[in-house]
């Protein structure tokens, strides 16, 4: 039977690498340094990171938030990305984009960073805080696939995986697949972990 865990992203390679998961399911993005610790899938999607800034911000380039509060997911893409271009002065950690948001709303930081489809989801949810609404910077940080994470040692595993994904692929059933389910956050009505 299947078991699944909710825990906070920063835990999910580990786990999968220590081979105390079978398999880690996050929009975890490819990476050469991450492919060292854990198989991959093939891609299942592609994606590009968002940036989120108050409405009233004065915001409007990257060069415009160097050096500011950025918000993002502990241990993802987005907090590299903070860190290393944006030479955040700090960075707040969020456990999903729903608190990253309303971290904004109530000027905790000064823009907040996550994939498309978090970014929009959240969004949409929380349309306006007291009249307050958010607001994605027509900038996209580049494109990243999204794979399933296997230990090293588990090739039948990702075998499997690859193939079901493929099949999916071809019979155009991924796509579906992602519009109806953006966010595990939305899935399984997890918004308040």
């Amino acid at each position: 039977p299947l078991r699944l865990k909710i825990v906070p992203f920063t835990e999910v390679l580990p786990l999968v690498e220590t081979g105390s998961a079978d398999m880690g399911a996050s929009g975890i993005s490819i990476t050469p340094e991450r492919e060292k610790i854990v198989l991959f899938s093939q891609p299942y999607e592609k994606t590009v990171r968002r940036i989120l800034v108050n409405t009233d911000a004065p915001y409007a380039t990257l060069d415009d938030l160097k050096g500011k509060v950025i918000g993002a997911k502990r241990g993802t893409k987005s907090e590299d990305f903070a860190v290393e271009k944006l030479q955040a002065e700090k960075t707040l950690h969020f456990d999903n984009a729903m608190q990253g948001i309303l971290g904004l709303l109530d000027h905790k930081i000064d823009a907040y960073i996550d994939d498309d489809g978090e970014a929009d989801l959240a969004s949409d949810k929380i349309a306006s805080v007291d009249g307050r609404r958010v607001k994605k910077l027509d900038i996209s940080i580049p494109l990243e696939e999204y794979g399933f994470a296997f230990h090293l040692d588990n090739t039948e595993v990702k075998a499997a995986a690859d193939k079901i994904i493929e099949t999916k692929r071809l019979r155009g059933e991924i796509n579906a697949l992602s519009r109806k389910y953006t966010s595990i956050y939305m899935t399984l009505d997890l918004d308040n972990l």
